[in-house]
Formats: C-alpha cells, structure tokens, sequence
C-alpha cells in the first residue's frame, strides 16, 4: 500500500527497455539483463553518485536522476551508444516518484516518473530514445540550449495525445521509423505502465553522525563500530532504533523516520571524561568500587565518568590501603600522590643499670 506520508520526489526517470525480453530463456534473460547493467554502469558514471540510482524493472532497468535532466538525458543518449549490440527502446520522463511501504517498512517506488517514461519507451524505436513533454519542459528550465536540440517525434494516440520528442537532427528514414514505431507500440506502452508501477529498489538515506568526543553505535539493535571513524550510513527508508552509547553515561536513543534520499544528521556532546592521574611510589594495585583496574607502576592514568561519587583505594601489602572519595567533574583531572612509608621498629629502651649495695 503506497503511504501517503512518505512525499513524492521530483526526478528524471529513464526506462530502459529490452525488447521482447519476456519471450527469451531464463538463461537468455540473465546474459542480456548483465549486458544492460555494464552499459547502464558506463552511462551514469557522469553523474554524481548521490544523485542517481539504478533500479531493476521487469524487462530491463530504470536510471532515476536527481535534480539533473540534463545529466539523465546525456546519461541516456550514452547508454544507447554503449548498448549497440542490444535491442534496446529508451523512453525518459520528469515526473514524481513515491516511496511505497507495507507497514513501517519502506520497499520500492511508484509514480508517473516511472509511468511515463515506460510509456515513451513503449514508442522508442529500437536504438532510439523518446522523450515526454515533461521531460522537455524540465529540461528548458536547466539548460535551454540543449532543449532546442530535441525534435518533435510525434503524438501518442489516446484522449490525452502526449507529444513525444527526440534528439536531433533526424534523417528522413528515422522519422518515417518514429512513425511507424508510434502506430504499432500502443500496446506495448500500455503493458510498460502497468509494469512501471511494480515496487522497485528505493535510494537509501544517508545518517550523519556528529558525535563528540566518540560513541559506540547501534541500529534496529545491530552494533555497527565506534563514531569516530563511524561518520556516515546508508540507510534505508522507513522507521529505525539508533543508540549510542559513550562509557557509562545515559546513552542517546533516536527513533527515526528517513524518506529516501533524506539526510540526516544526529549530533551529540557527550560529557568529557575525568582523568587521574597517578603518582603512587613505590607502587600498587588501583581498586575502584572496590574493582580492580591495574597495577603501579604500569597504570598512569584512568578515565573515569564525571558526574558520579566513586571510592578510590590503592593497595600495597603490608601497608594500610590508601583510601579516598572521588567526585570528578566534566573534562577535570585529579592527581593522586602518596608514597607508603615503610615503619620502622622502635628501637629497644635502653636497660636501666642495677644499683649495687655498698
């Protein structure tokens, strides 16, 4: 069931075609499903990573661009010189696309981005591309120039009669092909829009953490490492669980809602610790709460968190034990120096001498 929470997301969408590819082997389908992703590789590498992603369709692959028609229409015209050697239609809309969830889970995408470019792919030519008036429109508000290159390639039939657009120039035989392209891919267009509305692969959101001075992160209960180096995760759209924890402080919890494509940043100052700082001669074992935590010489400082009473005992056998209460603060170092002193016997009282009788 498509959330109406989740907003929609104004993108340039390529469809990419493969024809007749339902009729082929499953084998067949695998070998030309793997040609279409290394052609689709090569044709997106002009784009930045976070702004495009690329999607399975049923009979061959989706490019979604963000915020670029420019780069989705140069993108497209690559593709198609990349894959000569398949028969491929591509047809390319502006359009919104719409996360669709079950329950809280996030898990493909609708919506007449992906419609219409499945439908302009229905009238592509083999080897050709086909573009909608929307793509046109979107594509003159960002680079003009490049929008007068693109031809009036003919009309869909149907009550609404959309125009449909292709670069040119185009040879006299290209635009008798684009005509007769139109008059037999109806219905072939109208099985591409029901198929663009399957739930496909959704772009991830991207969690930034700012966390000072570290913490350990946890996600849907799952321990991810320590922040830093932690800085940056993929996740995907829908609700999380993030916890982090810093030493024995309260940890941050977060419950999140991402949509695609979504940054968010999580930042966090967690309390300095407090440090002592030992100088104990000629040694002994540090005992916290009655814990030990290391021996002298060795253990020169300990990190403790502010905010919290703690009994602090060093031990040297046969000595008394140094004892003391510790309340530190936030970022405070405390040192600790005592020396034990061996105690000497008494010497002796002197005799006292005899008095003789005379």
């Amino acid at each position: 069931m498509n959330d109406s929470s989740l907003p929609p997301i104004l993108a340039s969408v390529l469809y990419l075609h493969l024809a007749e590819f339902a009729a082929q082997s499953v084998a067949e389908q695998a070998r030309l499903r793997g040609q279409l992703v290394a052609c689709a590789r090569k044709a997106v590498q002009g784009l930045v990573l976070s702004d495009r992603v690329v999607l399975e369709s049923p009979d061959g692959l989706l490019v979604v661009v963000f915020d670029d028609p420019r780069g989705a229409l140069e993108a497209a015209e690559r593709c198609l010189r990349e894959a000569e050697e398949l028969s491929l239609h591509v047809g390319i809309d502006h359009g919104p696309v719409v996360p669709v969830a079950e329950g809280e889970a996030v898990v493909g995408m609708i919506g007449g981005g992906i419609a219409g470019a499945a439908m302009a792919a229905g009238f592509a030519p083999v080897g050709e591309l086909r573009a909608t008036r929307a793509f046109l429109d979107a594509l003159a508000g960002r680079a003009p120039e490049r929008a007068t290159l693109l031809e009036a390639a003919g009309l869909i039939p149907g009550r609404n009669r959309q125009e449909l657009f292709a670069p040119g120039p185009r040879s006299p035989a290209q635009r008798r092909r684009g005509l007769l392209a139109i008059a037999g891919g109806f219905a072939l267009a109208l099985l591409l829009l029901a198929l663009g509305g399957r739930q496909l692969m959704v772009r991830p959101a991207v969690l930034v953490l700012e966390i000072e001075p570290h913490g350990q992160v946890q996600i849907d209960g799952k321990r991810l490492g320590d922040t830093p180096p932690l800085r940056e995760l993929k996740l995907e759209p829908g609700s999380h669980r993030v916890v982090i924890w810093h030493g024995e402080q309260e940890p941050l919890r977060r419950r999140l809602e991402l949509v695609a494509g979504e940054r968010h940043v999580i930042k966090h100052d967690f309390l300095p610790p407090a440090t002592l700082l030992f100088d104990i001669q000629p040694g002994g074992e540090v005992f916290i709460d009655g814990a030990s935590r290391g021996l002298i010489p060795g253990l020169e400082k300990l990190e403790l968190e502010p905010l919290a009473d703690y009994q602090l005992e060093v031990r040297l056998d046969p000595h008394p034990p140094l004892s003391v209460k510790l309340s530190p603060k936030p970022g405070q170092q405390l040192r600790v120096k005592y020396r034990f002193v061996e105690e000497k016997p008494e010497p002796p009282a002197p005799a006292k001498k005899k008095k003789g009788k005379r």
